[in-house]
């Protein structure tokens, strides 16, 4: 059965957050109420994490001589003062937008010039960041937006640069958005083969009339390295980047750096660029910078992109000695398979492929490993077909079957991908190799091994 809401709340804390939490809770309720007796349970047992036994089994161990009713009132009382300690702990992160709390207050309560002060000190800090994050030109803005439309008397002061610059402020966030906004459209026409112009229209209509600062000429860099693959265009996205000009753990840092490594590999696995170098050094940038991490933990897909990537950079060994270094920090159930499964595709893109077959036995891999797992040992057996052509035989067959008993998992992009891999296989032995061009069977996956095996099979007997 699914975890009760607090349950499922206290399964992702860490010790850190648990002590956190347990100092707030203690300020609603007392040691001795019944509702901390509960917290206390699930701070010191771990036995529920794995396996939930069911509201009454943990209702009976916890609090026996209470019903499960009231077990569960005691639930929701305990989630509503969780989410009250999630906002805090997320305002904790934004000093800016507390100082916006404090002017609000402090104009609400006719304490006029100590909201003055908050606002005076919080435009100037704004004003002294060096580091670029859109969300700066909005609370700039705000900052003003409040003094203005308050009872606060000194209103009648402003200043005819303070409100250009609310203005001004306003509209470079907002259209910093549109061009978020804009990019990912594209990326999701692209990825679910849809087509929306009078959207597109319509934000480009708002971006256009925008004036560019900094951080507007970055964000259009993104959105045209996104529309058309302009390299010059992530160049000066990676330039930025390892500069250090974006607000570290910004989201707008994230937006940047996702796209820019996703397209880096994109553009290289279409030709469009040759520099492997230069995908290894935007991932490496994005893991050093934290931008793959999820409360300091990296998920599974991210682990895996990010080994594929060190591996244009690395040579075998460092690769085995970074998926090491960062094991310890992947989200999954079944550490040792993730890891053989990385060690996999290490062998895989330095053409070990006798090596594939040791790393890629069963063990608790998610759909997607599992996914990656079938499509190594598939190229593994391929590349040993004529030594043993039955494994091969039965792991072609297995493949196609696992794709098509999993389509409804699977994007039609990604399905046609896969089905042109298996047509190439299929093909490198019946037809001449010179014959066979790789745009004829667009899109494909694992491209790059395409590449390299065509070219090993050219001038073959």
């Amino acid at each position: 059965m699914s975890l009760p809401k607090f349950f499922a709340f206290a399964s992702v804390l860490s010790p850190q957050d648990m002590r956190s939490f347990r100092k707030f809770l203690l300020s609603r309720i007392g040691v001795e109420a019944d509702p901390f007796a509960i917290f206390d349970y699930v701070a010191t047992h771990q036995k529920w994490k794995k396996e939930y036994p069911g509201n009454e089994a943990m209702a009976a161990a916890i609090l026996p001589k209470t019903g499960q009713k009231v077990f569960l009132n005691y639930l929701s009382m305990l989630y509503d003062h969780a989410q009250e300690w999630m906002a805090m702990e997320e305002l904790k992160a934004q000093p800016y937008e507390q100082d916006l709390m404090i002017q609000r207050w402090l104009n609400r309560r006719s304490l006029y010039h100590l909201a003055d002060q908050v606002k005076d000190k919080m435009v100037k800090s704004l004003k002294a960041e060096d580091t670029l994050d859109h969300t700066y030109a909005k609370l700039l803005s705000d900052a003003h937006f409040e003094q203005a439309f308050c009872h606060n008397p000194h209103k009648f002061e402003f200043k005819e640069e303070e409100y250009l610059e609310m203005v001004e402020s306003f509209d470079e966030y907002v259209t910093g958005q549109y061009l978020v906004l804009m990019t990912e459209l594209f990326n999701f026409e692209v990825t679910t083969h849809t087509d929306h112009p009078a959207l597109r229209d319509y934000i480009l209509s708002k971006i256009e009339k925008s004036r560019d600062t900094e951080v507007i000429t970055l964000l259009k860099a993104i959105y045209r390295l996104m529309q058309f693959d302009e390299i010059d265009a992530l160049l000066y996205i990676k330039d930025v980047l390892l500069a250090g000009k974006i607000k570290a753990g910004s989201k707008l840092n994230y937006i940047v750096s996702i796209y820019a490594i996703r397209k880096s590999h994109n553009l290289y696995t279409r030709g469009l660029h040759n520099d492997k170098n230069l995908i290894y050094t935007l991932s490496n940038y994005g893991l050093n910078s934290g931008v793959y991490f999820n409360d300091g933990r990296l998920s599974p897909v991210n682990f895996h992109n990010l080994v594929m990537c060190m591996c244009l950079g690395l040579d075998f060994e460092d690769v085995l000695h970074f998926i090491e270094k960062w094991m310890p920090k992947v989200n999954v159930t079944d550490a040792a398979a993730t890891a053989n499964l990385a060690r996999a595709q290490a062998c895989f893109y330095t053409h070990r492929y006798d090596e594939i077959y040791k790393y890629t036995l069963k063990g608790d891999l998610d759909f997607t490993q599992k996914n990656l797992a079938q499509g190594l040992f598939l190229i593994a057996t391929f590349m040993h077909r004529f030594k043993d052509p039955s494994s091969y035989k039965r792991e072609y067959t297995s493949s196609i079957n696992f794709i098509k008993r999993h389509a409804s998992r699977m994007s039609t992009h990604l399905q046609a991908s896969y089905q042109n891999l298996f047509r190439f296989m299929k093909d490198i032995d019946a037809v001449e190799p010179d014959a066979i061009k790789l745009e004829d069977y667009h899109p494909l996956i694992y491209k790059s091994w395409c590449e390299y095996t065509l070219e090993m099979n050219k001038g073959r007997p």
